[in-house]
């Protein structure tokens, strides 16, 4: 089971989620998700912090998410990454294409294009 929360903050789309990213919780959740970030130009911060379990399908619908976001103009950056998760985007060499900012005020700085791109 994968619940996604949204809000604003300093013009930036929060999106937190949390429960497990395998194929069932992608299915359940891609459609909300998809929706938040096809926005023209979006801002978007992904808090990981609450996933307890990412599989192939998860990756998918973020590097997906990545490559349409870019195209209109758009960043995501990824924030809580902790454990198992953060060392799964590590061991698939992931955090080359994603940015991801440790603490999450920081990656609301960063997704607002007023930080640095900074990785854990």
């Amino acid at each position: 089971m994968i619940a996604l929360h949204q809000k604003q903050e300093q013009g930036v789309s929060v999106l937190s989620f949390e429960g497990s990213l395998n194929n069932e919780g992608v299915e359940e959740i891609a459609a909300e998700f998809n929706a938040a970030i096809g926005k023209p130009s979006p801002r978007i911060v992904v808090d990981l912090s609450g996933v307890d379990l990412m599989t192939t399908p998860g990756i998918s619908m973020f590097v997906a998410a990545l490559r349409s976001t870019a195209n209109v103009g758009g960043r995501i950056v990824f924030t809580g990454t902790q454990g198992m998760i953060d060392e799964l985007l590590h061991r698939c060499r992931l955090d080359a294409i994603m940015t991801i900012v440790p603490k999450p005020d920081d990656a609301i700085d960063v997704a607002r294009g007023a930080g640095s791109k900074r990785t854990s």
